[in-house]
């Protein structure tokens, strides 16, 4: 089976890792948020479509925490581009269909920094 160079390029594309940008404040804010999203698994299922969105996010908290514990300034994030993909379409999913709303309310500071996060993942998806 010949491999095919389309594929080939798509899957080194999505094994490479990107760099997220935010501010500490917005840290602050949305690391709570996000620990309380994982805690809702099983009273909010429709926040959840797949377990990969699950690990995604945990691993975006536990990134953001440990990037607060450091000196002040941004905070900097590797993700691999597939990562970036899962989040990206996980914030789209819910924000869309309303499944955030028991964790979220509108115009919130956490609010205000998904859309932040929803914006830099979007552009790092460009290929």
């Amino acid at each position: 089976m010949k491999n095919d160079e389309l594929t080939a390029n798509a899957v080194r594309r999505l094994r490479e890792f990107v760099h997220l940008v935010l501010p500490r404040d917005d840290g602050l804010v949305i690391c709570p948020w996000l620990h309380d999203a994982e805690e809702s698994a099983t009273s909010i299922p429709l926040l959840w479509g797949h377990e990969a969105e699950r690990i995604v996010l945990r691993d975006l908290r536990e990134g953001l925490e440990r990037a607060l514990e450091e000196d002040g300034g941004d905070l900097r994030l590797a993700m691999t581009r597939g990562r970036v993909l899962i989040l990206f379409d996980w914030i789209i999913g819910v924000k869309s269909s309303g499944a955030w709303a028991p964790l979220i309310s509108q115009g919130s500071p956490e609010q205000h920094v998904l859309w932040t996060l929803e914006g830099q993942l979007e552009q790092k998806m460009v290929f």
